[in-house]
């Protein structure tokens, strides 16, 4: 009987060995199924959550980049318009400079030597002319200042 009890007793240890590693594995199981859980399930969410949180505000920056490159662009297209419009006066005010200055030659002239061969009054004509250019571009000037 001695015999058949230690079988009985190694059985028995041996099913309370595998009911141990049974358990073992199972809580291993758990504790692994729990950690990827965790991993997954947490950072599913919460990673969905942050990716949408992270695109939200990355387009808001994108826009506020956008709209700050538009505004300086404008600046920028403002400022040319601007050039331009200087250039433009001073070549006018040139112009109305060497016409005034031709008149005032002619009369000189004219005074001077008590005739005049037709010069006078074509410079006088591209007097008014240019008179009426810088008119006009006042004008322009002025229209699209109040039209900002």
């Amino acid at each position: 009987m001695s015999c058949s009890a230690e079988k009985v007793h190694l059985t028995v240890s041996q099913i309370s060995y595998v009911e141990v590693m049974k358990t073992v594995s199972q809580i291993e199981i758990w504790i692994v199924s729990g950690i990827i859980g965790t991993i997954v399930g947490g950072s599913g969410i919460t990673g969905m959550v942050f990716f949408f949180i992270r695109r939200y505000i990355e387009n808001k920056l994108k826009l506020k980049e956008d709209k700050a490159k538009a505004e300086e662009q404008e600046k920028k297209d403002e400022q040319h318009k601007r050039r331009e419009l200087a250039v433009r006066r001073m070549k006018v005010d040139d112009e109305l400079q060497h016409c005034e200055g031709r008149l005032f030659f002619w009369i000189h002239k004219a005074i001077v030597t008590g005739a005049h061969n037709g010069d006078l009054e074509a410079a006088f004509d591209n007097y008014q002319k240019a008179e009426q250019a810088k008119k006009e571009l006042d004008r322009e000037i002025i229209v699209e200042n109040e039209i900002e």
